[in-house]
């Protein structure tokens, strides 16, 4: 059963620890490996800079943090104008069936149209169906490209 005091709130410097946490647990759902040596350090400085590099708004309840979303600005060529791109939406497994993955995906719309974008866009991996069907849901439209990156 959800924690019904969860609170969404903007990320501290001093969330920096749990975030990497939830960021080790999310890359374990994906099947993705991560390191988190080092990653306290990065994801503080990044709050604490000016401007910050992302945008992070976290599920904050009486038993610590449990949930984030990571998004920021992004311009595309094509179009012509920017959009807001969510990097990682995660809520551990007893915080889901809520509405607070809607709740973060609202904020994330609001501050896009604060800003005048007319897009959010956002992936997932593609076995990922429960959160593709939450996407679906909420009204986001699947996009048939795929990401590839490049390791440096």
């Amino acid at each position: 059963m959800p924690n019904t005091d969860a609170t969404i709130r903007p990320a501290k410097p001093s969330d920096a620890e749990a975030l990497v946490e939830l960021i080790r647990e999310h890359a374990a759902y994906e099947k993705e490996t991560y390191d988190p040596a080092g990653r306290i350090e990065k994801i503080r400085e990044c709050l604490t800079a000016d401007p910050q590099p992302f945008t992070c708004l976290v599920v904050d309840t009486s038993d610590g943090i449990q949930g984030y979303c990571a998004y920021m600005s992004q311009y595309d060529s094509w179009y012509g104008e920017p959009h807001m791109s969510v990097d990682a939406l995660f809520l551990r497994e007893h915080m889901r069936g809520a509405s607070i993955g809607q709740a973060l995906m609202e904020k994330v719309k609001e501050e896009a149209k604060r800003l005048g974008y007319s897009t959010v866009r956002l992936m997932t991996p593609s076995d990922n169906t429960r959160a593709i069907k939450f996407y679906e849901r909420i009204g986001g439209q699947p996009a048939a490209k795929l990401w590839f990156w490049f390791q440096l």
